[in-house]
This record gives structure tokens, sequence and C-alpha cells, in this order.
């Protein structure tokens, strides 16, 4: 009997391939949560996601470890506002059976022209042994089965097992709780590990291409940003301050510059940037010499 291959294409590129099964993993604290809605506003959009090109569909938001009110008030620390009608809650309006059966059964009637949907809690909706490697195997084929039938892409969060003091798995893949059959079955996980109380390394593994890290942390704003991009936007607002004190017509050196940097801990990389940014077309220093600049005067 022959196989008739769906064509498919990337929701995000390179890590989120339709009517796949893939899972963002990590331990309680790990803003799991948070960061699903921060890739879900930009994907709705069509914006950008860490650099990626994105597709967008229709989607919806199930929980099954939290109440609407918990939900909500991960939105709101967001400040993002997504329609009611796509947040559901196991615990107040998923209006289907609580478990794997009523899930399948949601595709068709909440997607009815497929998309993407988000479950929070997966495992919850595993009817077998989370040790059992058949056991796990049988849900996520089951899972990703009617996800494809459906044209719906799942993406669950799911948590980590706790490794003994001193000791590490050797792959994000083999950290999930449970058999390593969860590793083994779904598609693109996204591993967080915490690292201090103001970061989280991402580490995303497709299972077609290398894995790559992300280090992520929260702005002034409270939104998850690469951490990268988070020192830049405050780096950039301390250095144009400093530049502001300046009066126009003076000289600064690159030397000055760095210092000015080094007072705000703020890295060499960023004030280079910074630099390259104001000494440019529109910027508001001239280079006059090696390392050497003039304040221009504003228009």
């Amino acid at each position: 009997m022959g196989y008739d291959r769906k064509s498919r294409s990337f929701l995000i590129d390179t890590i989120w391939p339709e009517f796949g099964l893939h899972v963002m993993s990590g331990g309680s604290g790990t803003w799991k949560t948070s960061l699903l809605f921060t890739m879900l506003r930009e994907f709705q959009e069509n914006r950008p996601v860490f650099g990626l090109s994105t597709n967008a569909r229709p989607w919806v938001y199930i929980a099954f470890d939290r109440d609407l009110n918990e939900t909500w008030d991960t939105l709101d620390m967001l400040k993002y506002d997504p329609p009611t009608s796509q947040i559901f809650s196991s615990y107040d309006n998923f209006p289907y059976q609580q478990n794997m059966t009523g899930v399948i059964q949601a595709m068709p009637k909440l997607l009815p022209h497929g998309g993407l949907m988000c479950i929070d809690g997966l495992q919850i909706l595993n009817p077998n042994d989370n040790n059992s490697y058949a056991g796990v195997a049988s849900f996520t084929r089951m899972m990703r089965t009617n996800a494809a039938k459906h044209n719906v892409t799942l993406l669950g969060t799911v948590h980590n097992a706790k490794a003994k003091q001193g000791e590490e798995y050797a792959h994000p893949r083999d950290k999930i709780m449970g058999s390593v059959a969860w590793g083994a079955t779904v598609g693109t996980i996204m591993a967080l590990e915490k690292k201090d109380e103001l970061d989280v390394m991402l580490t995303i593994c497709p299972r077609t291409s290398k894995e790559y890290k992300i280090m992520l942390t929260r702005d002034a704003a409270g939104q998850i940003v690469p951490r990268d991009e988070a020192e830049e936007t405050e780096g950039n607002l301390v250095l144009n301050a400093r530049l502001a004190e300046v009066p126009a017509g003076a000289e600064i050196k690159r030397s000055d510059i760095m210092a000015w940097a080094l007072d705000a801990n703020i890295s060499e990389r960023t004030a280079e940037r910074w630099l390259t940014r104001q000494s440019g077309r529109s910027g508001r220093l001239q280079r006059t010499g090696r390392g050497v600049y003039q304040k221009m005067h504003e228009n």
C-alpha cells in the first residue's frame, strides 16, 4: 500500500514543522508558559521569532495545569491580550472531556481549518504509565496521528525530571520527566533551564537540524527577550543619556565611551554597536581621527 505524503511548511522556520508534536520542557519557574505566549504574540502577527520567519495560523491554548485566572495573570504580566475565545482551561471552560480523547475531539471543533493547538500540562493527558516507553510512544503517536489528520500542529509543555546533585543529563532530549520515549518520539524540543533569578537558558533541539542555545531574560517591562537584546536596549539608553551631557562640537574619544560603558556595567560589544550607529550617517558623532569623534550639532 502506497503512502500519500502530505506537503507541509514551517510555522516557525526550521523549528516548528506543521502537523507535528513539539514540546517545551523545563522545571517549575522556567517561564514555559510565559515564553509560549511570547512566541504566540509574534507568531500571530507573522513577526520573526528569535530571528526566524513565521507562518501564522489560527491557534488555541488549553491549560490542564492551571485555571483561567492564573493564565490571564501571566498574560497581564506580558501585556498581551489575545481573544478570550482562544484561551481555555480544563478547570473552567474547556467544553470537551478533560483527557486525551477530549483533546482529539476538540481539534476539528476548535480549529476547523487547522492551525496550532498549545497544551499546557501535556503529560497530564497521557493515559498510560509516563515511565513506560511503549506507553509514552503510544500516546505521542495517537496525538500526532490525529493532529495530522485535522491539519493541526501541537505544542505542549512538559516537566523535566530532577537531576541528582552533581549529575546532569547528556542531552536536553533526555531531561523530560518519565520515559526517554518523550525525547525519541516528539519533534522539536525547546528545553528551558534556569541559570539564576534573572536568566533562563533556552536550548532549541529540532529533530532534523543542529541545536542551538539562547540566553533569555526579562526586560524592565517584564517581557521575555534574548539577554543581548535586553542589555543592548538598556545600554543604549544609558549611553544616549551620557552623550546628551556632552556639548555640541566637543571631542569624544572611543576610550571615553568605553569608560562610560564600564561604569554602567555595559558590555564592550554593546558599546561598540552603539558607537557604530552613532558615527553612521544618521548618528550624532562624526569621526575626526582614529578613535576620536566630535559631537555634531542637533538639527
